[in-house]
């Protein structure tokens, strides 16, 4: 299930194609596509993937046992501009419980991996193109290198599996409502 906002300009639109991509064309069952992953400290300093929920309500995304997927688009802090042409670097994050997104009690997490590689490979069409190197991450501590990994500290062992694949994200500078 797609979770977006629903004025998207900008990355949020160029983020809600990816999202519209990968729910159209994953086989994974009871799986939730966040939009943008901010980085938002708490009140100890520690750092959460979250998003976004309506007014100054933010929701950390990584955490939630009732989904068996969840996936969210974590934009990095710099951008680029050429020839009016916005590029973004960011990471697909994937957080799925491997037995419930395919119904079976198999670790199938390098199948999960391909399934969503094969998919993101041909998003070029959506204005996303993966990295030339090192652009898939596996396990907590460089899937949420950015995050405090305590609330999820066992997120990363059977049924679970963490993995992001990284890449470039391009949308157009021009104000566009969608």
């Amino acid at each position: 299930m797609i979770i977006a906002r629903d004025n998207r300009v900008g990355i949020d639109a160029a983020i809600y194609r990816l999202q519209t991509l990968l729910n159209e064309n994953l086989t994974w069952l009871g799986t939730n596509i966040y939009g943008r992953i901010y980085r938002n400290k708490d009140s100890e300093g520690k750092f959460h993937p979250e998003t976004w929920i309506g007014g100054n309500e933010y929701s950390q995304v990584f955490v939630n046992d009732n989904h068996a997927g969840n996936v969210g688009f974590y934009v990095k802090d710099t951008r680029t501009i050429t020839s009016g042409i916005m590029e973004a670097d960011i990471e697909i994050i994937f957080t799925v419980d491997v037995t419930g997104i395919y119904g079976t009690e198999l670790r199938d997490d390098e199948k999960a991996l391909l399934e969503a590689s094969q998919i993101l490979v041909k998003a070029i069409t959506k204005g996303f193109t993966i990295n030339d190197s090192n652009n898939v991450k596996i396990n907590n501590e460089k899937v949420f290198a950015d995050f405090d990994r305590e609330s999820i500290a066992y997120r990363d062992m059977q049924p679970y599996f963490n993995f992001s694949i990284s890449g470039k994200l391009e949308y157009s500078i021009n104000l566009c409502l969608k």
